[in-house]
C-alpha cells in the first residue's frame, strides 16, 4: 500500500470542499461567484495557498474557528486573517514546535497511511494581520452569505460560520465528536 501523500478534497455541497489535512484537522473552502472564504487554516504541513488554487482561481479570504493549533497553525501562509479578538493570544502563541508536536501525535496515531511526518510542518517568516470578527459579521461571496455567531466554550474566542445557502453550520470545534489534546 502507498501512503496517502496529498489532502483529501470532498466536495459536500455545490462549490463547498471539505479538505482533510492528513488527518490532522479538515478544513473547509466555501465558494460564491466573485470570493472565496477558508474556514481554518489547519496544522500547516503542506502549501495550503497552491492547493487552494487548484480549487478556486478566486480570491479567498480566511476566517478561524478558533486559535488552536489545528486550525490556526497555518495562518502564517496568508497576509490576513479574521478570528475573534478573544483567540488572537491563542492563535499568536501557536509556535512550529507546537506544531510538529501535534502533527507527530496525530501522524502516531494514524500509524502510517499518510506520507506527511512532523518535518513537513512549515516556517512562516511572518505573522498574518489578524482583523477581528463579531457576532453578526457577514462575508459576501457573491451569492453566498456566510455569517458569523460567537460560540465561546471551547475557547473564549470560538466562533460558528454558517453558510446560508448550502444551509451548512462550520462549528470548529464547538460541536466536537473526538478527543481533544
Amino acid at each position: 500500500l502507498m501512503a496517502i501523500s496529498h489532502p483529501i478534497v470532498a466536495e459536500i455541497a455545490r462549490g463547498v470542499y471539505c479538505i482533510n489535512e492528513f488527518g490532522m484537522d479538515s478544513l473547509f473552502l466555501i465558494t460564491g461567484a466573485e470570493r472565496a472564504l477558508l474556514v481554518d487554516t489547519g496544522t500547516g504541513v503542506f502549501d495550503l495557498p497552491a492547493f487552494l488554487k487548484t480549487l478556486t482561481p478566486l480570491p479567498v479570504d480566511v476566517a478561524l474557528t478558533h486559535g488552536h493549533v489545528d486550525h490556526a497553525g497555518g495562518m502564517g501562509c496568508f497576509d490576513r486573517v479574521y478570528l475573534h479578538p478573544a483567540d488572537f493570544t491563542g492563535a499568536l502563541s501557536v509556535t512550529p514546535e507546537t506544531r510538529r508536536d501535534f502533527a507527530g501525535q496525530i501522524l502516531q496515531m494514524a500509524g502510517g497511511i499518510f506520507a506527511c511526518t512532523p518535518d513537513d510542518v512549515r516556517i512562516y517568516e511572518t505573522r498574518p494581520e489578524l482583523l477581528p470578527l463579531k457576532e453578526g459579521d457577514v462575508f459576501d461571496l457573491g451569492g453566498v452569505h456566510v455569517d458569523v455567531y460567537e460560540t465561546p466554550g471551547h475557547t473564549p474566542g470560538s466562533i460558528c460560520l454558517l453558510d446560508r445557502k448550502n444551509r451548512i453550520l462550520f462549528s470548529g470545534d464547538t460541536l466536537s465528536y473526538g478527543p481533544v489534546f
